[in-house]
């Protein structure tokens, strides 16, 4: 779901799983907080680094493509306010305020898969002046191929495996799609039809 300020609601909870909102106590090591995997709810700190990791790994995996970050500013939300369109949402980019907005009752792992998530969007941004003229089907289905490609870099593999299994007409088809322009034509091929939104033979995707 795209709207021009607020982009993609993270609603597919498929890929969250059903522990959400619930609360432990955290045994991990404090240099690996950002890849968590005790269930302890998403923190301010927590997430400015989990956003600075996947930096990181977007700007090697994609070196070729991208020079910077697309977004380096993070907040938290709580629940009752990430309702938007009359759906709950897991986490939203925010064009005009360059910023990714995260919902607090995520724990730190589903976190990390949002804004994956949200990166690809906030990338998307930077090249479309106006996203609301671009279809949910492309939209979803990029930011979706951008997660994949960061989340596999954490090794949280049983989440890419959920990536390419997700059953959603436009999260899962969406990724599937790109996923095999990349596997046919290559990386640079997904990239171009990001920038221009057209299809390989020069035609608009619909």
């Amino acid at each position: 779901m795209i709207k021009s300020s607020l982009v993609s609601l993270w609603v597919i909870l498929f890929l969250l799983g059903p522990t959400l909102g619930q609360q432990v106590r955290c045994d991990c090591q404090p240099a690996l907080r950002h890849l968590c995997r005790c269930g302890v709810l998403i923190e301010q700190d927590v997430a400015e680094i989990q956003l600075a990791y996947l930096n990181r790994l977007m700007l090697a995996e994609f070196r070729d493509f991208l020079k910077e970050s697309p977004v380096t500013t993070i907040r938290l939300a709580p629940a009752h306010k990430m309702v938007l369109k009359g759906e709950s949402a897991q986490g939203y980019y925010d064009s005009d305020e360059q910023e990714m907005v995260i919902n607090d009752s995520l724990q730190r792992d589903q976190a990390l898969m949002v804004m994956a998530h949200e990166l690809g969007h906030a990338w998307h941004f930077q090249v479309q002046p106006d996203p609301d003229a671009i279809s949910d089907f492309l939209a979803e289905g990029f930011a979706e191929w951008v997660s994949y490609h960061l989340i596999k870099r954490t090794g949280l593999v049983e989440f890419c495996s959920k990536i390419k299994t997700n059953p959603d007409p436009l999260y899962g088809n969406g990724f599937r799609w790109y996923f095999q322009v990349e596997q046919k034509f290559g990386t640079e091929a997904v990239i171009n039809i990001m920038r221009s939104w057209t299809d390989l033979e020069g035609g608009r995707v619909p």
